[in-house]
């Protein structure tokens, strides 16, 4: 089983150089805990959460009016291609401890892999094969 067979096509991202009231109000308004970062082009480029929010902006006692997502956005993410196998593609996530990757196709996010959805999916072969013994 393939990442794209399982993977959410409806993506929820942001721009890089939005605000961070407007990202905060975006996350709410869509039930998010996080959400991936893209640049002007779709590419994407980080990702963005709650915790990121609370932690570098609220908890320091910022003014969240004076910063855009790219300033305190973690701009490392995990990345897994649509041909990855999900098996392999759960024991990435579980290792980096994320709990989603971006699926990346020639450069552009298509699709995002959450560990619900492997764990769905593994569960799924596991039934496959038991029932064939």
């Amino acid at each position: 089983m393939k990442v794209k067979e399982i993977m959410h096509e409806h993506i929820e991202w942001v721009y890089e150089d939005q605000g961070i009231v407007e990202t905060c109000k975006f996350l709410r308004d869509k039930k998010l805990r996080r959400a991936f970062v893209v640049n002007r082009e779709q590419l994407p480029v980080g990702v963005i959460s709650a915790s990121d929010v609370a932690g570098k902006v609220i908890a320091e006692e910022k003014d969240p009016k004076d910063y855009k997502v790219s300033d305190i956005m973690t701009s490392t993410i995990m990345t897994v291609s649509p041909e990855t196998g999900v098996p392999e593609a759960a024991i990435d996530l579980d290792k980096q401890h994320v709990p989603s990757a971006a699926v990346i196709e020639n450069g552009k996010l298509v699709g995002v892999l959450t560990r619900e959805r492997c764990i769905d999916a593994c569960l799924s072969i596991i039934e496959k094969v038991t029932e064939e013994d």
